[in-house]
């Protein structure tokens, strides 16, 4: 009886430390393409090289172009290489052995592609492991591609519109031409380009032939690169072709954005007026679809009324007697009275509220002729604007 139950012993011992290992990691499962591991991105996945199997697949799809990070350990230096959906090949990565670390590892691999399905070969040295982990982000493109389609000829070149930003990406390996077809009337156009490499731009007839060659170098100083060109064509269709330059050939491919503009000529169309006031002049506002406006046709600022007199007399010894039409929104009123037509000397001012249209002066010197003469005023913001003098009127005293 202890004899079994130490055999039943033995055997559970064995489960227990066997139950954790997927031996169809490194049971040579995964040497082929057609029996490749499926992989989610954001997840770490790990197998094991054994004496007669030192390679395994891992199957990985993108939803959408681009680019992949990937992230490399292992207990020894490996490959991780990378192939398309028809076996034709990508790009080699290697994770070798960092002594520091005591292990193999890399992360700063990125490599960019179009939509598809990949596989990854993971190859290696006997009797060691391996980890990765992959993170995908996306190019966000104005047009899908994918690694069985996409826009890298002219007759697949995806249709744009004038004053529309586009995004696109250009992969190392299976993306590394873009074409897009335009369609204009005779005249001059911009072409504006930024991207996060430096990448070439030419434009071509449909046909093909070559009309123009544009690049926009990557500038260290602002980290990307951007260009504006102009070119002037007759009407008809054309391509823009964005292609990586020869000092570019980056694995993670590069990110760009593009537009084709015509210049733009200000057409102005009034959009609004200005009223004069007793400050400013009045104008009328002409305004541009891009914004940009100018004044014009200045109006009169506003005026305070001439008052009118309307009875002059002297009622009795050294005074006189004036009356006047009231102005409308006075403030008030001056009185000037003078013995010298001109005004020039013998003269004195009174100032009476917009409540009086009338004021009776006192110690006027007797048997003496008197100019007098009225304004108006308008307070504002506490300075007095003052309207033009009324019509002289003559009084002789008693």
């Amino acid at each position: 009886m202890k004899k079994v139950l130490s055999v039943l012993l033995s055997v559970l011992m064995l489960c227990s430390i066997t139950a954790g290992i997927d031996f169809s990691a490194y049971a040579g499962a995964y040497d082929t393409m057609g029996t490749a591991r499926s992989y989610t991105f954001g997840s770490t996945i790990t197998g094991y090289f054994s004496s007669n199997d030192t390679v395994d697949f891992i199957k990985f799809t993108l939803p959408s172009s681009g680019r992949v990070n990937l992230i490399l350990s292992g207990s020894e230096s490996f490959d991780a290489d990378i192939y398309n959906y028809d076996a034709s090949y990508i790009h080699g990565f290697y994770a070798p052995y960092n002594s520091n670390l005591g292990k193999a590892y890399d992360d700063r691999d990125v490599v960019a592609l179009t939509a598809g399905t990949y596989y990854l070969k993971v190859s290696g040295s006997s009797n060691e492991n391996y980890s990765i982990r992959m993170n995908f982000t996306s190019a966000n493109e104005s047009f899908y591609e994918s690694n069985t389609a996409g826009n890298d000829i002219i007759g697949n070149a995806n249709p744009i519109n004038l004053g529309i930003v586009y995004t696109g990406l250009l992969g190392y390996a299976n993306d590394k031409v873009d074409f897009y077809s335009f369609t204009v009337p005779t005249g001059s156009y911009n072409i504006n380009v930024i991207a996060d490499k430096g990448i070439d731009y030419d434009v071509y007839t449909m046909n093909g032939n070559s009309v123009a060659n544009f690049y926009a170098p990557f500038n260290s100083a602002t980290g990307y690169a951007q260009d504006t060109d102009s070119i002037s064509l007759n009407a008809g269709t054309y391509c823009i072709k964005l292609f990586l330059d020869s000092g570019s050939a980056y694995t993670e491919g590069a990110l760009y954005n593009f537009s084709i503009t015509a210049p733009h000529y200000h057409e102005y169309y009034l959009s609004g007026s200005v009223a004069s006031t007793y400050t400013m002049q009045g104008y009328n506002v002409y305004t541009c679809s891009c914004g940009d406006w100018y004044a014009a046709d200045y109006k009169p600022y506003k005026k305070v009324s001439k008052p009118t007199i309307s009875k002059i007399s002297s009622p009795s010894k050294g005074k006189i007697k004036t009356t006047w039409k009231k102005v409308k929104n006075a403030s008030g009123y001056q009185i000037q009275y003078s013995r010298n037509k001109k005004f020039t000397n013998h003269k004195t001012s009174k100032f009476v509220s917009a409540k009086s249209t009338g004021r009776t002066g006192t110690q006027f010197k007797s048997k003496t002729t008197y100019y007098v003469r009225v304004r108006a005023y308008k307070n504002v913001n506490g300075q007095k604007i003052y309207g033009s003098w009324s019509k002289v009127k003559t009084v002789k005293t008693k």
